[in-house]
């Protein structure tokens, strides 16, 4: 797995954390802020969900400090991801608890449920969110893109099993048969997408459609022969 250096809050509760982080306390103003202590230590606001994540505060709307309440201010320190960490485990690592991976992630401007990714540091997590938000769209569109051919494989696969019932002639179950195989081919451009997109590669996730073109043309191509040659001997 390729390394991964993440902002890392090292001193909420000190005596879960790697004895190497370091941290100081700070104690609240009135009316003052995460994000104005953000600026303040580390120069950018937005960085206000590693003070928030040291102290179990949610930066967005939830528990907010009070005047007189003692912040643990995190050092910002970086961690090299070993092969099969998860953010659960970095966040029982680094937060002492495991179910605080969430926090984490959000800290990396990331979502739990997807392993830590890229070559990232705190300063260009910017770069990680697009690649990471390109990975989940072409996973979405691949997952509806091959349930929506899915269903219509299904329903023809349907009709084909039907096919005395439905009085279906040669020609008919030709082109039902050849929908099937034109459904199953949009299936597997899905599917490709997706591997692509899960081995972090969204580039070649979105590219792969371009395949689709050519590959449904010698299809076409090689059903319509077959087809014109039924045509043209059942009207002999």
């Amino acid at each position: 797995m390729r390394p991964l250096a993440l902002a890392l809050a090292s001193a909420a509760l000190a005596s879960f954390f790697a004895p190497a982080a370091s941290a100081f306390t700070h104690i609240v103003k009135p009316g003052e802020t995460l994000a104005q202590l953000a600026v303040r230590v580390y120069g950018d606001a937005k960085k206000e969900t590693i003070i928030a994540g040291a102290n179990a505060l949610d930066s967005q709307g939830g528990s907010a400090p009070v005047a007189g309440m003692h912040l643990e201010i995190p050092a910002p320190g970086h961690h090299r991801v070993a092969a099969g960490e998860s953010w659960p485990d970095l966040a029982l690592a680094y937060l002492g608890d495991a179910k605080r991976g969430d926090v984490l992630a959000r800290m990396n401007q990331a979502v739990a449920w997807i392993a830590p990714i890229g070559d990232l540091t705190i300063d260009r997590m910017a770069v990680g969110q697009d690649q990471l938000d390109a990975r989940q769209l072409m996973v979405f569109y691949g997952i509806g893109t091959g349930a929506i051919y899915a269903t219509f494989a299904l329903l023809y696969r349907h009709a084909q099993r039907r096919a005395d019932d439905l009085g279906l002639d040669g020609v008919e179950r030709h082109l039902t048969a050849t929908s099937i195989l034109e459904c199953c081919v949009l299936m597997g451009f899905a599917l490709a997408s997706i591997v692509f997109a899960l081995c972090n590669q969204p580039e070649w996730s979105g590219l792969i459609y371009c395949g689709i073109g050519p590959v449904m043309g010698v299809v076409g191509s090689r059903r319509g022969g077959q087809l014109r040659q039924m045509v043209a001997a059942r009207g002999t």
